[in-house]
Order: structure tokens, then sequence, then C-alpha cells
């Protein structure tokens, strides 16, 4: 991986073999070294696609591919090893990736392929991740953030993922927080793109957003 950082398919499998090595811990002799070798290379190389503001440069659409798999990864490993890679700088702002380039009433994104669903359980599920995390953090303005990706997971009408994904939606207990405080404009130049809407009330009733590539964002 670190010759080849934008392989996707690369990054899955380590994730893979993460999750492998922890369940295998006490049955196969080679499992400690896995953990290690993953540990070591994904946690300051990953994501290769987005810094510190949270962005993911291939587009939503590839994101919500990447995800269920990475949080596999990040629950098992903070479980067995107490290692919480939410805390990442990365990781607390991705939230805000979702929310302005693929917001719960927005029948679409945009940049990259397959721009042409709704947001849907990966959003809802990430979203509510970030919330709890944001939760365990206790400074502000995280925890403020917390409510507000509760509102978003709560604003997501989506099929569930399996049911291992499907109950880590329920990890925060903050209240939602409708989003007539989050600016409605930001930038993410780890990647390089603008985005701007407008929204009001908990319904947000207007419903129109904005965004462009810029590389001097």
């Amino acid at each position: 991986m670190y010759e080849w950082p934008y392989n996707s398919h690369g990054w899955t499998a380590l994730e893979l073999l993460g999750v492998t090595a922890i369940a295998l811990q006490h049955e196969e002799p080679d499992a400690t070294d896995w953990l290690r070798f993953v540990t070591s290379v994904y946690t300051p190389l990953w994501p290769p696609w987005g810094g510190e503001d949270g962005g993911w440069s291939q587009g939503i659409n590839y994101w919500t591919r990447s995800m269920p798999t990475a949080l596999y990864w990040f629950e098992a490993l903070k479980s067995a090893t107490g290692l919480d890679l939410y805390q990442k700088a990365w990781a607390r702002s991705n939230a805000w990736f979702a929310w302005y380039f693929h917001p719960p009433w927005c029948k679409r994104s945009h940049f990259g392929d397959g721009n042409t669903t709704a947001a849907g359980a990966v959003e809802a599920l990430v979203m509510s991740r970030c919330a709890e995390a944001r939760g365990r953090a206790k400074a502000r303005p995280l925890q403020t953030d917390e409510g507000y990706f509760r509102w978003y997971a709560d604003s997501v009408r989506a099929e569930p993922l399996d049911e291992a994904l499907t109950a880590l939606l329920t990890g925060s207990a903050a209240p939602a927080r409708a989003p007539v405080a989050v600016p409605q404009g930001t930038c993410l130049r780890d990647v390089g793109e603008p985005a701007c809407g407008t929204w009001a009330g908990s319904r947000c009733t207007r419903r129109s957003t904005t965004r462009t590539r810029s590389s001097c964002c």
C-alpha cells in the first residue's frame, strides 16, 4: 500500500484482513502478526483520498462503497485494542463531507460517477458513528456537531445494511439538532471542493445546494 496507496481494493483487503486477524487471535498463530501489519500500515496512511478536512476525492459514490468495510475495521479495532480510528482528524470531519455534498434531502450527489442516488444507509451509518465519536470527545464544538449528525442520520429513509452495521446506528444518545446554525457553505481544501446550500428549520424548507470543484478554494 505504500507503493500503490490509491488501490481501493487493496485497502478493503487490509480492512478485512484486520477484522479476520482479530477474530482469530486465539486460533491462528500468525494472527497477531497480521494485526500488527495491518495496523502499522493502515493507521498512518488511510485514507489516501482525503485529509484533515474530511473529504473524499473520488466522490460520494466511491465513498459509500468504501465506508462499510472501513467501519467494520474501525469497530473491531476499537473493541479489541482501544485504538479509536474515529478520533483521527479525517474521521472527525468526514461527516461534514456527506452533509454538504450529499444532504439528506438531495436526490443525487455530485463529482464522480454513479451520482444519481439519494442519501442512504451508508450516509446514515457514518453520521451515527461520527455523532457517537464526537460525544466521546467531550469537547465543544464537537458535542454540538454530535446533534447535527444525529439529525442527518434520523432524516435519511433507507433500507438498512446488514444487522451488524445496522446495530451501530443507535450508538449516539445525543438529541437531534436542526441545522439552523450550521454554516451554509464550506470548503474542503484537502480535496479542493467548496459547497454551499440553504436550509432553515427542522424540515429544511429551502432545499437548494450548489457545488463546484476548485483547485484553489
